[in-house]
């Protein structure tokens, strides 16, 4: 699975979701982890083909890159691990 965490530098609650993410990649090494900065104009393909509205948003697709679920804003690291646990 992957999942894909949209953000920005300039973002507080990018910032907050940051190192709660880093932990959940060191538990879920079969998970590929991609971040993605909304302003990179590298970045604006894959943050239109997800509709990305608002930051954070985090998106887990599976290998074919169809989404799965999102959601935005700041979650506990609990709460996301279950949703990795879910859809795996």
């Amino acid at each position: 699975m992957k999942i894909l965490k949209f953000g920005a530098e300039w973002c507080a609650a990018c910032k907050a979701l940051e190192p709660i993410i880093t932990d959940l990649i060191t538990q879920n090494l079969d998970h590929e982890f991609i971040s993605i900065d909304v302003d990179d104009p590298d970045s604006s393909e894959i943050t239109q083909q997800y509709k990305i509205k608002s930051i954070p948003t985090t998106i887990f697709a599976n290998r074919r890159d169809e989404e799965l679920f999102r959601f935005t804003g700041v979650k506990k690291k609990n709460q996301i691990q279950e949703y990795i646990d879910e859809l795996s």
